[in-house]
């Protein structure tokens, strides 16, 4: 299993990325007390890398968050303005996937976890299926084949956020879909404690 960890326990971002490749950092990432920082204004700030990898699982672990803050992981990006997110709604206590595209976002799909982050998010890729975790339970799968050929990753937010750790790293198998929780009409609701 190859697997890329960034735990921020360095004096700056710098340029280079666990993995010897560059990060493109949109918006002004920095390192603060051993954690990854964005910027406070409200705009999308990403911080991604070229992987390499095929069908890749990805974590982080959030640290706080602005209250009306979307954060997560950036599961698929080509520039910054056409990109893939996984994210925490926190004021709305959903893990929603967006779709940018030409600068513009779209929503994929919402899963209600029923608590307010911050809380671990987790992304498996499938080709173009992701199944998505929070707090460590599987909330659902979202399909999307926008920009399928994307070979970078990361994290993102809106608003101030920080994070602790960020990993991308290959399954021995590929990932196959847990047993579904109850879900209606793509929405899905599962309580996390």
């Amino acid at each position: 299993m190859t697997t890329y960890l960034e735990d921020f326990n360095r004096g700056s971002i710098g340029t280079t990325a666990p993995n010897g490749a560059t990060y493109v950092n949109n918006g002004g990432w920095t390192i603060d007390s051993n954690q990854g920082l964005s910027g406070a204004n409200a705009d999308w700030k990403t911080l991604v890398y070229e992987h390499g990898l095929t069908n890749p699982a990805m974590e982080v672990e959030p640290v706080s968050t602005d209250v009306d803050d979307y954060w997560g992981i950036i599961v698929r990006y080509t520039d910054e303005n056409n990109w893939i997110v996984v994210a925490c709604d926190k004021a709305s206590n959903y893990l929603s996937c967006f779709r940018r595209e030409s600068g513009f976002d779209f929503t994929i799909q919402n899963f209600l976890v029923g608590v307010p982050g911050p809380y671990p998010i987790k992304v498996e890729v499938n080709g173009n299926d992701f199944l998505c975790y929070a707090n460590g339970v599987y909330v659902g799968t979202v399909t999307s084949s926008f920009i399928p050929s994307a070979t970078y990753a990361g994290i993102g937010a809106f608003g101030e956020s920080r994070f602790d750790n960020f990993s991308i790293y290959t399954v021995d198998v590929p990932p196959e879909e847990p047993a579904a929780a109850s879900v209606d009409g793509g929405w899905g609701f599962i309580p996390i404690v």
